[in-house]
C-alpha cells in the first residue's frame, strides 16, 4: 500500500481542447493531500508496461486480468462518488480501457497506476460524463464486440456533426461514410467503425 500525493497529467495522445461540463468529484487525501493506495493501482506504470511486455504468457495474461477488473471497480468507485453523473467513462469495454491505461503510462513510467488512471477518467469525464443511464449496445468494431452506451453515441454523432459530417436524421449507431470521412479529414486509419482512436479524437477534441 502506498501513500500517495496527486500530481496532475498531461495527455499526449489527442490535443486537448476540453470545457468542464460536470463537477468532478473532490479529491479524498489528509491535511498534506496524501492518500493511501491499494492493490495494482500501488505499482508503478512501469511496472504494469514490464508485465504486459512480458515473454511470459501467463504472467501477460494474469496482469491483464487483475488490472482490467481493478479499472472496472476503480471506476464503479468513480461513479458513485462523481456529483450528478451515471457513468464518468465512455469507455466500457475492458480491453479499451486498459489499452488507454497501458499508453499514458509508458509516457509516464515513474507515475503509480492510480494516478494515472484518476487522470484519464477525469479528462474523459469532463468531455463525455453521462447524467442519467441509458442502454448498452454492443458494436462489432475491427472483429472484435465493443460496448458504448447510446448516450455516448449521441454524443459521438454530435460530434461528427460538428465537424460537418451529418448523418441520415434519427441515427445512434454512427454510419460508416462519416466516420470514414472523418478519419481521413483527421489522418486515422479509414476504417469506417468506431475504433478507439476515433472515439478519443472525436471526444477529446
Amino acid at each position: 500500500m502506498h501513500n500517495h500525493r496527486r500530481e496532475p497529467m498531461r495527455f499526449s495522445f489527442i490535443p486537448l481542447a476540453l470545457g468542464c461540463l460536470i463537477p468532478f468529484a473532490a479529491h479524498a487525501a489528509d491535511t498534506e493531500g496524501k492518500y493511501a493506495v491499494r492493490g495494482a493501482g500501488a505499482q508503478s506504470c512501469e511496472n504494469l508496461a514490464s508485465v504486459i511486455d512480458s515473454d511470459d504468457a501467463e504472467q501477460k495474461r494474469d496482469a491483464i486480468l487483475v488490472y482490467s477488473s481493478w479499472m472496472s471497480g476503480y471506476v464503479s468507485s468513480l461513479n458513485r462518488v462523481t456529483t450528478s453523473a451515471y457513468e464518468v467513462m465512455p469507455i466500457l469495454t475492458e480491453s479499451d480501457v486498459l489499452a488507454v491505461l497501458l499508453t499514458q503510462c509508458r509516457r509516464q513510467p515513474e507515475m503509480l497506476v492510480e494516478t494515472v488512471a484518476f487522470n484519464i477518467v477525469e479528462e474523459l469525464a469532463k468531455a463525455a460524463a453521462l447524467t442519467a443511464e441509458t442502454p448498452v449496445a454492443e458494436l462489432d468494431v475491427d472483429g472484435k464486440t465493443r460496448r458504448f452506451r447510446e448516450g455516448t453515441l449521441v454524443l459521438v454523432n454530435a460530434k461528427l456533426a460538428a465537424a460537418g459530417f451529418e448523418q441520415d436524421e434519427g441515427t445512434t449507431v454512427p454510419q460508416e461514410s462519416a466516420l470514414r470521412a472523418y478519419q481521413e479529414k483527421n489522418d486515422l486509419p479509414e476504417s469506417g467503425v468506431l475504433d478507439l482512436a476515433t472515439l478519443l479524437r472525436l471526444l477529446l477534441s
